[in-house]
């Protein structure tokens, strides 16, 4: 289901679950191959999920400004449970509250104002890709 239903039917903690799960599934199927894996932002929020991107992956957090985000997320049409209502307040917190979840990735890049090939090439120089 949408993660609004998944929201709805088992809450925040019983989402964070499942998104573990599903990382270490994929980390299972897929052990052979290299693989990028795109995480919602709150992935990072649930220890066993910490672990998993850290064995198994050079973790790269693209960061951007809080209004960048605030403009995506009033822009984009997506439903965030855990923006429902005051939008622009809530993510303000989590904003603040992940800053210091996400400074385990290995790299870091400042996404702010870029397309999504300058992102690209930015991470292959990182990870020695040319």
């Amino acid at each position: 289901g949408s993660i609004a239903s998944v929201f709805a039917e088992v809450g925040e903690e019983g989402f964070r679950k499942r998104e573990e799960e599903a990382l270490r599934e994929i980390f299972l199927t897929f052990a052979a191959e290299p693989l990028i894996v795109s995480t919602g932002g709150g992935t990072p929020l649930r220890a066993g999920s910490v672990d998993l991107l850290q064995r198994h992956c050079v973790v790269v957090w693209l960061r951007v400004s809080l209004m960048a985000l605030s403009r995506r997320a009033h822009s984009d049409g997506a439903q965030r449970p855990l923006l429902a209502g005051e939008k622009t307040q809530k993510l303000q917190v989590l904003y603040e509250q992940r800053q210091d979840v996400y400074a385990f990735a290995d790299i870091i890049i400042d996404a702010e104002g870029k397309s999504a090939e300058e992102i690209a090439q930015e991470i292959k120089k990182a990870v020695g890709i040319n």
